[in-house]
C-alpha cells in the first residue's frame, strides 16, 4: 500500500469513528422514516373519523390503481365531475359525505389533476362542465401566468411552449405515490444532508490545532501536501457516501411503504409542467443534485474551518448559513438576484428549485437550473480545494 493511500485509509476511518457521526446517522434515519412515509405511517389518526390514515391510504391506492393506464380524456373527465356532481352541497366538508365517499372518491386523482392543471379553486372545480379542450387551454394559461410570474424572456417563454407541444396529449393516468413522496421530500432531506456533513467535516482539519500538535505533524514527511490531500479527499469520499446512504434510506422507505410503481409517470401530474422529463426521472436528478450540494457543501466545511481554526466556528457559519436561506425569500420579479439565490445548495435541492422555468441562456441555447448548477458546483469546489490547500500548505506554526 502507497503512503497516500495509508494516509488517505487513516483520515477516513479517524472521521468514520467519531462517536458523533453515528448519532447524527441514527437520529437522520429516524426523521427520514415518517419524513417519507408520512401520514401513512399514523395507524391511530383518524384523518375523516371513521378511518385511520394508514386505511385511507390503503382504500386511495385501490380507486388509483384502477384508474391505472387510462387517458384523461372527456370520457374520463366527464364520469369524474358525473361522480362530483352527486355530492349534495352542505356546509361542511365535501369530503365527509357518504355520496363522495361512494362516487366521488375513485375519481379524486383525476380531480385532483383538474385543479392542478387549471389552479382552479376547490368551487370553482366542483362547478366546472367537463371540457378536455377547455381543460388543456386552461393549463396553457396557467403556463403562461407562471412565465410572467418568473420574468421569462420571450424566448425563454417560447423555448417551454415548443416544450410543451412535444408532450403527448391526453396525459396517461399513472399511480405513482412513491416517486412522488421522493420528490416532495428531497428539500428535507437534502437540508438533513448537509447539516450532517457540516457536523461530521468541521473536525478533520481542526484537531491538531486544538490538541497543539500541528508543529509535530506538520513538519514531518507527509505533513502537508498529502496530508492535506489525505484529508479531503477522505471528507469528500465520507460526504459522497452519506448523501448515497440518505438517498438508500429515502428510496428503500418510499417503495416500502406506497410501491415502485409510476417511474414514467408524466411530471404533470403531480403540478410538475415545465420539464420535459418523467417522474422517476426527475427524482433521480434531484437527489443526484443533492449528492453534489452535499460535496460542495463538505468542501466548503472544510476549508472553513481550516481557515477558523474551529470546527464550532464553521459549524456556527454553515448552520446560519442555511436558516438565513429558508427565512430568506427573494421575490421572483428580482430576476438576476432571485436566480442566483436559489443556486445556493441548502436552496437548490428545492424541487421548485430545481425545476424552475428560469433558464440559462449560452450560445443560442436554453440550459436548465439542474443542468447548469451542478457544473457551478464542480468549478466552485475546485476554487475551495486549492483554497484549503494553500492554507493548509502554508501555515505556520507559531509560539503559543
Amino acid at each position: 500500500m502507497s503512503q497516500m493511500a495509508m494516509l488517505y485509509k487513516y483520515e477516513f476511518r479517524k472521521i468514520a469513528k467519531r462517536k458523533i457521526i453515528w448519532i447524527s446517522l441514527l437520529i437522520s434515519v429516524i426523521i427520514i422514516l415518517p419524513t417519507i412515509g408520512g401520514p401513512v405511517l399514523d395507524f391511530l389518526y383518524e384523518s375523516s373519523g371513521t378511518e385511520t390514515a394508514y386505511q385511507a391510504f390503503l382504500k386511495d391506492r385501490e380507486y388509483e390503481k384502477k384508474l391505472e393506464g387510462r387517458l384523461i380524456d372527456q370520457s374520463l373527465l366527464e364520469e369524474t365531475m358525473e361522480a362530483y356532481g352527486k355530492i349534495p352541497q352542505t356546509e361542511g366538508p365535501y369530503s365527509a359525505t357518504e355520496e363522495y365517499r361512494t362516487y366521488a372518491r375513485p375519481y379524486s386523482a383525476i380531480f385532483r389533476f383538474v385543479r392542478v392543471m387549471t389552479d382552479m379553486t376547490v368551487n370553482e372545480s366542483l362547478n366546472w362542465e367537463a371540457d378536455e379542450q377547455e381543460l388543456y387551454a386552461g393549463n396553457r394559461v396557467l403556463l403562461m401566468r407562471t412565465a410572467d410570474r418568473y420574468r421569462l424572456t420571450p424566448e425563454e417563454t417560447e423555448f417551454w411552449l415548443r416544450q410543451e407541444e412535444q408532450k403527448p396529449w391526453p396525459v396517461e393516468y399513472r399511480y405513482k405515490e412513491g416517486w412522488w413522496r421522493l420528490l416532495d421530500c428531497v428539500y428535507t432531506i437534502g437540508l438533513l444532508a448537509i447539516m450532517v456533513t457540516a457536523i461530521c467535516l468541521s473536525g478533520p482539519f481542526v484537531e491538531e490545532h486544538t490538541r497543539k500538535t500541528d508543529q509535530l505533524i506538520l513538519s514531518s514527511r507527509y505533513g502537508r501536501q498529502p496530508c492535506f490531500w489525505a484529508k479531503f479527499l477522505a471528507g469528500l469520499t465520507f460526504a459522497l457516501a452519506l448523501s448515497l446512504f440518505f438517498t438508500a434510506v429515502s428510496f428503500l422507505t418510499a417503495f416500502a411503504v406506497y410501491g415502485a410503481e409510476g417511474f414514467t409517470a408524466d411530471f404533470r401530474l403531480t403540478g410538475g409542467y415545465f420539464p420535459s422529463v418523467t417522474l422517476g426521472e426527475a427524482v433521480l436528478i434531484s437527489y443526484g443534485c443533492m449528492t453534489a450540494a452535499v460535496l460542495v457543501a463538505g468542501a466548503f466545511v472544510m476549508v472553513l474551518s481550516e481557515l477558523l481554526k474551529s470546527s464550532i466556528g464553521a459549524l456556527s457559519l454553515v448552520t446560519g448559513m442555511v436558516l438565513l436561506s429558508m427565512w430568506v425569500d427573494i421575490p421572483e420579479h428580482l430576476r438576476v438576484l432571485s436566480q442566483i439565490w436559489s443556486y445556493m445548495p441548502s436552496e437548490f435541492i428545492a424541487q421548485w428549485n430545481l425545476f424552475n422555468p428560469r433558464t440559462v441562456p449560452l450560445f443560442g441555447a436554453f440550459f436548465l437550473s439542474w443542468q447548469v448548477v451542478p457544473v457551478l458546483y464542480l468549478l466552485l469546489g475546485l476554487l475551495f480545494t486549492l483554497t484549503g490547500r494553500a492554507l493548509f500548505v502554508r501555515y505556520q506554526v507559531r509560539g503559543r
